[in-house]
């Protein structure tokens, strides 16, 4: 049998939905993407992709600045360039799953550009434009009501010096014409600052191929900066003396890249930049996290999760997988999906972050932990009984240094030391499946504790996303809980116990002694508040996204905040204080 083709009865609603569905972030990373694929073949030219300023007059006579983006590859003919910006239609590139579904830039740019996305391309002396835009909910070519034409002859607009070679050009018109796209990018859908151009560039390419260059023209990331040219994370965590790095390869399609910058300021040619983690693939980074605004994961929240509970605004991490290793590119080109088409995400790599840790990362990471007040062994024993009491068993062992035994981890970086003293930017290899290892589903310890810190530094409240919540909890291979010394419910219960014990804490000592017990008394019913939520959802069936209701900011800020009898607690373990009593005696 043959197959008739499915038509689409409204071509307009369809194009106009996918325009909407569109992700609105995605259209630098497009047209970044198809200045460097635009004959890939000549790997051989010297390219350089350009961002700059272009000022359109309005109708009242003032000027608006429109951001642009300009190539130096072969050119298009009219026809060409009519032919490019139809929908998944393109010129010189594959067509098809893996390769390029012809519409990335054009979908991405008219949701956050219906005022218009103007193409200009030089060819052979000749300039063509064409401008899409949406007018009344259809999106098209602009054309000539009275000739019909939709690509325009500009070649009059430009000196003989502009037609010496080849380029492409793309402006910005945003949302409406008045807009000031390097300001305003994306309307009032979303606000951005001065950095967005960069983060989107810069959060997207792990590197480049070598002979492409990216430059930021004066007053493109700032009214007072100058000409700036874009440094990819490959090349500064390799150039920077600052930045110590080493590249780890599992064997199994899967290398890990740990850079730490000792001064931890990763700003480069006065571009703002912070530490990241990011899946690496084919060049690009997927499922970025970092504090930068414009992207929506944390760094300071995921860290944790692959292992890094302490120092992340100094660390950053690439996983970088194969071209071979079984996933794709989506759509719209800003995810990573498996065979199911699933979703990728970075906390799926924490196990081989974990693994490979060189031990100078661990090192750092236990120097940063070692600023934080936190885990004892005092409260561990004491969650330790709690938690024998609820026969909760490990669903998950680690295996050992050689990848062969699971056992038990001690509190730490939840990391394993191979013993290795690296050097910069050395590579080794090492294979997880020694011995046909298997993850373990039985286990012979009790549940691993969690670590846990008080919080106090108002930028690190930030970063862990703290702010307004007495604490969160953050799974995975950090298994760490971080406590708001600056919440409410904190420091109502020590100003409690300051009433209480205020002769006593006027001593140095005395104070030491309250506040420490205080703060065991506080982690105990946090700490216990994750492991109860851990053992509803194994033994009373809880569904995952129970399990994380019950063991987020909201609920764990709830249950410390209602339980009145922390002071109490306090007291009565402190009444007997030999210390206490003296203090009080003598003062």
């Amino acid at each position: 049998m043959s197959i008739n083709k499915l038509r689409v009865g409204d071509q307009a609603v369809l194009i106009s939905r996918e325009i909407q569905q569109a992700p609105i972030k995605t259209v630098i990373r497009e047209l970044v993407q198809n200045a460097i694929e635009a004959r890939p073949e000549y790997t051989d030219q010297k390219r350089q992709i350009e961002f700059y300023i272009n000022y359109l007059e309005l109708s009242d006579g003032s000027t608006v600045a429109k951001i642009a983006i300009k190539n130096n590859g072969i050119g298009m003919s009219p026809d060409e360039l009519r032919l490019i910006t139809d929908l998944s239609a393109t010129a010189h590139k594959t067509l098809g799953k893996g390769f390029n579904y012809g519409i990335g830039a054009k979908v991405s740019g008219l949701r956050s550009n219906p005022a218009g996305l103007r193409y200009r391309s030089c060819h052979k002396g000749l300039v063509s434009q064409v401008m899409l835009i949406e007018e009344e909910g259809i999106y098209g070519r602009e054309k000539d009501d009275y000739s019909n034409e939709d690509v325009f002859d500009v070649t009059d607009e430009y000196s003989p010096f502009d037609l010496m070679e080849d380029w492409t050009e793309v402006t910005l018109f945003g949302t409406n014409l008045e807009d000031n796209t390097m300001l305003k990018p994306f309307g009032n859908e979303l606000n951005v600052d001065h950095n967005w151009l960069n983060a989107l560039v810069h959060y997207r390419y792990f590197r480049l191929p070598d002979n492409i260059g990216v430059t930021y023209r004066d007053g493109v990331l700032s009214e007072t900066q100058t000409t700036r040219t874009l440094r990819t994370w490959e090349h500064i965590i390799h150039s920077k003396n600052q930045i110590r790095t080493e590249t780890i390869d599992s064997g199994q399609g899967i290398k890990v890249t740990y850079a730490l910058n000792n001064a931890k300021g990763w700003n480069v040619h006065q571009i703002a930049l912070q530490a990241c983690g990011a899946i690496v693939y084919k060049n690009e980074m997927f499922d970025v996290a970092s504090s930068n605004k414009i992207l929506s994961k944390r760094w300071g929240i995921t860290a944790p999760k692959l292992g890094i509970p302490f120092g992340s605004e100094a660390i950053s991490v690439f996983i970088e997988l194969d071209d071979g290793y079984p996933v794709d590119m989506n759509m719209y080109r800003d995810q990573l999906t498996n065979a199911l088409g699933e979703i990728v995400h970075l906390e799926e790599f924490a196990y081989y972050v974990a693994k490979l840790m060189p031990d100078w990362i661990k090192a750092y990471i236990d120097a940063e932990r070692n600023k934080h007040n936190g885990s004892s062994e005092n409260v561990r024993k004491r969650i330790a009984e709690m938690i024998r009491s609820l026969e909760i068993k490990r669903d998950q062992l680690r295996p050992d240094s050689q990848g062969l035994t699971f056992s038990d981890i001690e509190a730490g970086t939840n990391g394993l030391s191979e013993g290795n003293d690296s050097k910069n930017t050395d590579k080794k290899r090492l294979s997880l499946n020694a011995g046909g290892m298997k993850p373990a589903k039985t286990a012979s310890g009790y549940e691993n504790i969690p670590d846990w810190s008080f919080i106090t530094e108002k930028s690190e409240i930030r970063e862990y996303g703290l702010d307004g919540y007495a604490a969160t909890y953050i799974g995975g291979e950090g298994n760490q809980l971080y406590i708001n010394t600056e919440h409410r419910a904190f420091k109502d219960r020590l100003q409690e116990l300051r009433d209480n014990f205020s002769i006593e804490m006027e001593d140095e000592v005395g104070h030491e002694i309250v506040y420490k017990a205080f703060q065991e008394e506080y982690a105990v019913n946090l700490v216990f508040s994750v492991i109860h939520a851990k053992y509803e959802w194994k033994y009373n069936k809880w569904d995952s996204e129970e399990l994380d209701q019950a063991t987020g900011k909201s609920a764990l800020t709830v249950a410390v905040s209602k339980d009145y009898d922390i002071v109490p607690k306090v007291k009565i373990r402190l009444g007997a204080n030999k210390d206490l009593k003296a203090i009080n005696a003598r003062m």
